[in-house]
């Protein structure tokens, strides 16, 4: 699953998301389900200048091809929330639309993630933590 993330990087950095004013989180949830729409990963990449954002996890990586916009619902001091969606296309060619949710702790970057599928009542909700990547993938803020 980490090499996903780190190929998610690259191409999250290819298209000019990687600047001074670009802040990148990688997101991971422990003990997540083979069957569930959360996985283990996730990762946002945030243009605080801009104010737009991009979001990608392996479900996002199969369906939308990479990254997608993301929706910044909230950001103040204390946390930043991501939104995104992405349509599904089942073995039956049933069609669906997931709708996910990052939200982060700024201090402390621990995390909060939900994945609902539209026009159903159950959601998936993880708990986990996240770390800040600075430069070219692979290399952590120490």
């Amino acid at each position: 699953m980490f090499r996903f993330m780190l190929a998610a990087a690259a191409a999250l950095l290819l298209t000019g998301a990687a600047d001074a004013e670009t802040i990148t989180y990688l997101c991971r949830q422990p003990d997540v389900s083979e069957a569930a729409w959360l996985k283990s990963e996730m990762m946002a990449v945030h243009d605080t200048a801009a104010g737009t954002a991009l979001a990608v996890d392996p479900v996002t990586q199969y369906f939308a091809g990479g990254p997608v916009e993301a929706k910044i619902t909230r950001n103040d001091d204390k946390v930043v929330t991501f939104q995104w969606s992405v349509r599904t296309r089942g073995t039956n060619n049933r069609t669906g639309t997931i709708r996910y949710t990052l939200h982060i702790d700024k201090a402390t970057l621990k995390s909060q993630s939900s994945a609902t599928a539209l026009g159903y009542r159950n959601r998936e909700n993880q708990r986990g933590t996240c770390e800040i990547l600075k430069g070219r993938p692979g290399k952590r803020k120490k």
